[in-house]
């Protein structure tokens, strides 16, 4: 055989055994959304006009520093539902310095400038982009899980999400797109990190999952 073929055919037999990385060498995974009191993301026919202020009350966006929260983002994860609620709103490129990613069951073209669709199933998506190893992004930071909550679903029941945080708005919808999706089948425990009550009835709660869950890299309130 040609000169070296013969040592690259050895190598490639008998690869180098390799250490998955620690559980803090993984970027953290965050579910970070708003939700009504009782549990959903968006109302009946993807209702999300309840998300806005209330009249005698300053909207609680004065105090929440979206742009601090996202400058810890190093990659998004969205679902085809919760993409199509931006660019209805009319959004071209709502995370301009992170690489994004949209799973939906229908990719078509692939995407745009701004993000890239996958078929890829959710906990595989996120198994493989939370190592910054194998998948690097533009800037260090965490893994943004935008929604919505069939995303967020197998995350949890893999045990990928390491800390969640909820704005609670004081409306109680009745039904439409729920936090978690349908049929968790699981229990998930929580640690309270921080609880602080905003203008306009709204509560901001963010909390940890708890240590040794599925895959056992959920980090706890110490981290």
């Amino acid at each position: 055989p040609p000169l070296g073929t013969s040592q690259a055919h050895m190598s490639a037999a008998a690869p180098p055994p390799t250490t998955p990385p620690a559980a803090n060498e993984y970027r953290k995974v965050v579910y970070y959304v708003a939700c009504s009191l009782d549990g959903y993301i968006a109302g009946p026919g993807d209702d999300l006009s309840w998300l806005g202020g209330r009249p005698g009350a300053s909207p609680y966006e004065t105090e929440l520093d979206f742009d601090a929260f996202y400058s810890t983002v190093a990659i998004t994860v969205s679902g085809g539902r919760t993409q199509r609620w931006v660019e209805a709103a009319g959004v071209a490129d709502p995370y301009p310095t992170s690489s994004n990613y949209v799973v939906s069951r229908n990719p078509g073209p692939g995407g745009s400038a701004t993000h890239q669709v996958v078929a890829e199933d959710p906990a595989a998506l996120v198994r493989r982009l939370r190592d910054p190893s194998k998948t690097p992004a533009p800037k260090e930071g965490s893994l943004w899980v935008v929604g919505g909550g069939q995303v967020v679903r197998p995350l949890l029941q893999a045990g990928l999400v390491d800390e969640v945080e909820v704005f609670v708005h004081p409306v109680l919808l009745g039904g439409g797109v729920p936090l978690v999706g349908e049929g968790l089948g699981t229990k998930v425990d929580l640690v309270v990190l921080e609880a602080q009550p905003l203008r306009d009835g709204v509560v901001r709660v963010r909390y940890a999952v708890a240590r040794g869950q599925a895959d056992g890299t959920a980090r706890g309130a110490s981290d």
